[in-house]
């Protein structure tokens, strides 16, 4: 399960846990640093822990005569994925069938493709053979990147997963204790009790985390 929280009420509850009554030694400008750099490496675990629930995806297709699709650009140039890192796979639908997996081309075998197959370079999605990659509409799955907190932006909600909200909150009050010149061992052990919650959540009840020898790969015949 993913929370919504404002980067302003993380911000108001940092404040609580320093005993911080407005005074003005730490810029919000600072507090919305410390905030990504502790969502980042949240994101980072995280992910370690369970892919499937930083996992989302979307739907498009290529124009012909391309064989290439911005994933970051706005359409009708791009998917418009603004949260994109990373792809996981990308499946074809063929005529009226079921979204079907295609595999991603090796680099070095690029001019001898004959099987419709993908390839993430950079920001772009690629499919190869040319003359097939406008024909079919695809879906895109691909690892969500870590939300980012602007000064701008203090009332606009994060999705956060359960308990990395307390995770941010504990590892920007110890910063504040350090600037301060006080003791910030009590905020990292808080910190550290929030991780192990979100990593037990993740790892016990969110997505498909289980071995090759334990998931199924039943066969079917490629089509590509």
């Amino acid at each position: 399960m993913f929370d919504a929280i404002t980067p302003q009420a993380i911000i108001d509850d940092v404040n609580a846990l320093t005993d911080n009554d407005g005074y003005s030694l730490i810029s919000t400008a600072q507090y919305i640093a410390w905030m990504n750099n502790e969502m980042s490496t949240a994101w980072q675990w995280g992910m370690r822990c369970n892919r499937d629930a930083f996992t989302s995806n979307k739907e498009g297709q290529i124009t012909s005569p391309a064989n290439y699709i911005s994933i970051t650009a706005t359409a009708p140039t791009g998917l418009g994925v603004t949260d994109f890192l990373s792809v996981r796979g990308v499946d074809l639908k063929l005529g009226d069938q079921a979204y079907k997996k295609i595999r991603p081309w090796n680099f070095v075998t690029r001019d001898r493709l004959i099987m419709l197959s993908y390839r993430a370079i950079g920001e772009n999605l690629w499919l190869m053979p040319p003359q097939y990659s406008s024909l079919y509409p695809f879906r895109l799955w691909y690892i969500t990147k870590a939300p980012a907190a602007a000064v701008g932006s203090l009332s606009t909600a994060l999705s956060l997963p359960t308990g990395v909200d307390e995770y941010v909150k504990q590892g920007m009050a110890a910063k504040v204790r350090i600037r301060l010149d006080e003791d910030p061992a009590p905020h990292f052990e808080a910190q550290a009790q929030a991780r192990a919650g979100t990593e037990a959540w993740l790892q016990s009840a969110h997505g498909d985390q289980g071995t090759i020898a334990d998931t199924s790969d039943d066969y079917w015949s490629e089509m590509w």
